[in-house]
């Protein structure tokens, strides 16, 4: 442990130096992975960090028997797909619907019906759906997350949509709709579409009849989040294209809206995932977060993971997903000075390349500083430390006799000004322009104006310290008389002051205000 005093004798900050001595969840360096884990994936036959095979084309299709015909045929649910031959490519529909409106065995039939009518009137050989061509129980899930690849192949989307039972209010074909696009797994079918072709919308209930959505119009008709939204299906057709960063930042902040029956605490990320091009393969110990952190750190998205770190939440009870900055700032606007390293239990992650330094919480200190000598304060320096001895020479020539009153006054009349501008003498010496100090970084609890900040430090209103012009969220400024940007007490806003007088009667878990001074 280094004293104080050999601490206030080094020219920086006391190291940190600090490593993780566990091991993560998950690694970017696999060498880091913890070597039992990795052993049983090795003798399973898995890879470490593996990902997930894309799909060239369905597993499963729906064929039908003479396509050229208008004939229509029942269809069993249990027996309607066959297994796709990927030498001997078919086209086919891509049909999407949602369990809150087909739940019982006779809706599904129903909509087979509707899917195989699609299929004739399309022309194409077949027809893709989920509750028929996902037969394999044990790769059921690998199916789910692969459906995105099953829409890149399709020739047209085709949105099949009926009543709600749960909910009876939803009686036009409209509403029908807009619950279909209120689920999370059908947003990205929308964005998947064929691009240029329109999505055909077919009812189950004889009441309405089908009818084509221009693709670049779903977002205005049928999602609430229009201006976001928008922007994705802009992309996924070819006329705004959008980053890496923006694309899976918007994605992201869609999808989080969107409502889902939760299957895995991850969903939300695994819908993502359809969206980009390497998906891990699925991990069922992985809360949100973690799953997110590992679709990022496999994913080439411009340091999303650590820019998503850097930014300054709004309240405190802003969750992770919300890319909402205090500072108002957009994720590409950061630039991190840290990598992520790994995953960590408990939603948290392992950075590289960080940089830090002590903060002292239990007093002010005295701040070393370093000048370069001027006549002015060393003569300053002089005349105060002998401008006593002189005052106490005077008095005791005054005291020895007539003889000595002449030089005693003499002394006297020289030294008494000095001695009453010492508190100048003092200013002078102390001040001047500061050409090297040792850096401090002081914290504490509450608020102190500037200038007892600046007396507790230097002992004295010498004008080093200056409130931070935009250093915090409650940072405050204006323009000066030269046109400069200038902070000011931040008190003087009187949402910050208000605030602040709250603070001083807090309890344990509410929030505090807490000032940190640097003096560099």
């Amino acid at each position: 442990m280094v004293g104080e005093a050999e601490y206030e004798k080094r020219p920086g900050y006391e190291s940190f130096n600090y490593r993780y001595h566990a091991y993560p969840k998950v690694a970017r360096n696999v060498i880091e992975e913890d070597p039992v884990v990795r052993r049983k994936l090795l003798v399973a036959g898995m890879e470490v960090q593996a990902v997930s095979n894309r799909l060239l084309g369905p597993r499963y299709l729906c064929i039908l028997n003479n396509p050229e015909s208008l004939e229509m045929r029942g269809w069993n649910l249990e027996q309607c797909a066959q297994r796709y031959q990927p030498g001997n490519p078919r086209s086919y529909i891509f049909v999407a619907y949602t369990a809150e409106q087909f739940k019982t065995r006779e809706d599904l039939t129903i909509l087979l019906g509707v899917a195989e009518e699609a299929a004739r009137n399309a022309g194409v050989a077949g027809f893709w759906i989920g509750c028929s061509c996902m037969p394999d129980a044990n790769q059921i899930e690998e199916d789910v997350y692969r459906i995105c690849d099953v829409i890149r192949g399709c020739t047209q989307l085709v949105i099949a949509i009926g009543p709600s039972a749960s909910n009876p209010s939803i009686a036009t074909s409209d509403d029908m709709l807009q619950q279909w696009g209120a689920r999370i797994w059908t947003f990205p079918e929308v964005l998947l579409a064929p691009a240029g072709k329109p999505i055909l919308i077919s009812c189950s209930s004889n009441a309405f009849a089908s009818f084509q959505l221009e693709k670049n119009q779903f977002a205005a008709k049928v999602w609430d989040d229009s201006e976001v939204s928008r922007q994705l299906i802009d992309h996924y057709e070819g006329n705004l294209i959008l980053s890496r960063l923006e694309l899976v930042t918007l994605a992201l902040e869609c999808l989080q809206t969107r409502q889902t029956t939760q299957y895995l605490p991850g969903d939300h990320s695994y819908a993502l995932m359809g969206l980009l091009r390497t998906r891990p393969v699925i991990d069922r110990t992985d809360s949100a977060f973690q799953a997110f952190s590992r679709l990022s750190l496999a994913n080439d998205s411009d340091r999303l993971l650590e820019r998503l770190i850097a930014t300054v939440p709004v309240h405190p009870s802003q969750p992770w997903h919300n890319m909402k900055d205090a500072y108002g700032v957009k994720l590409w606007d950061i630039e991190p000075n840290v990598g992520i390293a790994g995953i960590g239990e408990d939603d948290t992650v392992i950075i590289d390349g960080a940089r830090g330094a002590f903060v002292r919480w239990k007093s002010f200190k005295r701040v070393a500083s370093a000048k370069r000598r001027s006549w002015k304060r060393f003569a300053a320096a002089i005349l105060l430390q002998v401008s006593g001895i002189v005052w106490l020479v005077s008095i005791a020539f005054l005291s020895l006799g007539t003889s000595f009153i002449a030089p005693g006054v003499f002394l006297f009349l020289i030294s008494t000004p000095a001695i009453i501008a010492a508190p100048y003498l003092t200013r002078v010496i102390f001040s001047g322009k500061v050409w090297g100090s040792q850096p401090w970084l002081f914290a504490f609890e509450g608020y102190l104006p500037i200038e007892d900040i600046e007396k507790h430090i230097f002992g004295g209103m010498l004008y080093r310290l200056e409130w931070s012009p935009y250093g915090s969220p409650f940072s405050r400024h204006n323009k000066n008389e030269h046109g400069e940007c200038c902070g000011i007490d931040p008190t003087t806003n009187p949402q910050v002051a208000s605030l602040v007088e709250r603070a001083k009667t807090a309890r344990f878990g509410e929030p505090k205000v807490s000032y940190l001074t640097e003096d560099v």
